[in-house]
């Protein structure tokens, strides 16, 4: 590719390929939450919709995604020569005018909806035992804090809101990555950041150490490592550095998916994986823990991810990226934020009405609810879209003037 198609490349306002992929991550999110089988591990249903069980990793594609377009700006600037320079200022207006007002419409819709299942079923108990209670979810998730507490990280009826806290902590945790970058360089930015990941998660989440506090996945530095994949795939983007050929390779894409797969705790639990490694270890401390293991399929995940967005948007810059099915994704890819706000309260009401009506769980049943739940979520982001978050698409324009990052990380400090 020459310097000059790629530079052209980089110039685009907009990459089609990672509206794509957005599509993609939201589409997997909203496939899980429609409601399935997902009990006994014996049970053939289990089977039969299984792989939906792994669109929360919609979620880890849609940090990658993250990290790549945060990171990109900036990655720009260390191609033209310009020098690292970061306006915080801006940086934030521009992140709380794009996504805070829609949450805030996503919240209020949520809430409402939370009153609309008790109205179309009186005898559900209520979501919130006090006012208190009802206060201090709501505090938390006005605060973008309530990923760090068990009990509001899925509060508000919208349990898909605890990533929008993850993404704000992600961004704070942002600007000492570029602070150690600038100083010590990016690979040695990166592997620390993989460090405080890997550390965290093990003595945190998985209590390899000590004893484990399950609620510390839904933190920041269990991710950080997945978000900082994206800004090595913006710097390679926009030809800061030159990403080794196995980091475009699909046949480590696919061994990475399969990992990931496997590690994945439905399969693991229906492998009975721990019997087996207890089996052939004995009472080791990797035995004991193999289900805290699972969240390196996380990791597997997210690394089959970062293939993924250097092929498609070298697909993009060559040209080969289009196709119905492609286009039909993009075309979500925009409206995916809205998708991904609203897409648990409309299946809550639909599945309230199902839940009246004594709609069972058979397997017709179900296919019905996804027959019927997808189109209308869909169409509901579509709306909150149009009414809601394009008014804020541009709002918050950037001051085109900078400050050298040092000086910005303490001024923000």
């Amino acid at each position: 590719m020459s310097s000059t198609n790629q530079r052209s490349g980089v110039e685009r306002q907009r990459l089609r390929s990672v509206d794509a992929l957005r599509g993609l991550a939201a589409l997997m999110v909203l496939l899980k939450h429609v409601p399935h089988p997902d009990g006994s591990p014996n049970s053939s249903q289990r089977f039969l919709f299984l792989p939906f069980d792994y669109g929360p990793q919609g979620v880890i594609l849609f940090l990658v995604i993250s990290g790549f377009c945060i990171h990109l700006a900036f990655a720009k600037m260390l191609a033209d020569g310009r020098g690292p320079a970061c306006n915080w200022t801006s940086f934030w207006r521009r992140r709380f005018y794009r996504l805070y007002p829609p949450y805030l419409a996503a919240i209020g819709l949520s809430i409402l909806c939370v009153f609309v299942v008790r109205w179309i079923n009186p005898g559900l108990p209520a979501a919130w035992a006090t006012r208190g209670a009802f206060g201090r979810d709501l505090g938390t998730h006005l605060l973008l804090v309530h990923n760090l507490f068990a009990k509001y990280v899925t509060g508000l009826g919208n349990g898909a809101f605890w990533s929008l806290g993850l993404e704000e902590q992600l961004y704070l945790l942002y600007a000492l990555f570029l602070m150690v970058r600038i100083r010590l360089g990016l690979y040695r930015a990166f592997f620390g950041t993989l460090a405080v990941s890997v550390i965290w998660y093990l003595t945190g989440v998985g209590g390899f150490f000590n004893h484990a506090c399950p609620g510390w996945v839904n933190w920041p530095f269990t991710w950080w490592v997945v978000w900082m994949l994206g800004v090595l795939a913006a710097e390679n983007f926009a030809g800061v550095l030159r990403l080794p050929e196995w980091c475009f390779n699909s046949q480590i894409l696919v061994a990475s998916l399969v990992t990931g797969v496997l590690l994945y705790s439905p399969v693991s639990t229906l492998l009975h994986a721990d019997r087996l490694l207890t089996f052939l270890l004995g009472p080791v401390p990797l035995a004991r823990h193999f289900l805290s293991l699972n969240c390196f399929s996380h990791y597997a995940f997210a690394l089959a991810f970062f293939i993924l967005i250097n092929w498609v948007v070298r697909a993009e810059l060559l040209s080969r990226w289009n196709g119905t099915i492609k286009n039909w994704f993009t075309n979500i890819g925009i409206f995916s934020y809205s998708l991904y706000l609203v897409h648990i309260p409309m299946i809550v009401v639909a599945e309230a009405v199902f839940e009246r009506l004594a709609i069972r769980h058979t397997v017709g049943m179900v296919v019905v609810r996804y027959a019927i739940m997808v189109p209308i979520c869909l169409m509901a982001a579509w709306l909150f879209f149009q009414l809601v978050e394009s008014r804020f698409l541009n709002s918050g324009k950037a001051n085109l003037t900078t400050r050298p990052i040092g000086e910005a990380i303490k001024v923000a400090a």
